[in-house]
């Protein structure tokens, strides 16, 4: 069984690489954290990820935007769409 002494020793390891990229840190810490929980029972997932660099125990990663032509009137209001008939 793992010990709190083996997930301190896990976490600084994946510590040093969040330190180069924050994306592949938080995947290597998500992955080893189902293995250490499986593993013991009293597993401490937020205690896990704070130690492994990510504050409160989560990573926020930016999500990709896709964008949309709109039509904006004189007074920056984006008109109504309509239907076939013309009502809104």
């Amino acid at each position: 069984m793992m010990t709190r002494k083996h997930f301190k020793m896990l976490a600084a390891s994946i510590a040093k690489l969040t330190l180069f990229d924050k994306d592949a840190g938080y995947d290597m810490a998500c992955e080893v954290a189902d293995a250490c929980a499986k593993d013991n029972p009293r597993f401490d997932r937020v205690k896990f990820f704070e130690a492994c660099g990510f504050p409160g125990g989560m990573h926020l990663r930016p999500l990709p935007v896709q964008y949309v032509n709109c039509v904006v009137d004189a007074q920056g209001f984006v008109p109504a769409r309509t239907n076939k008939k013309g009502e809104t």
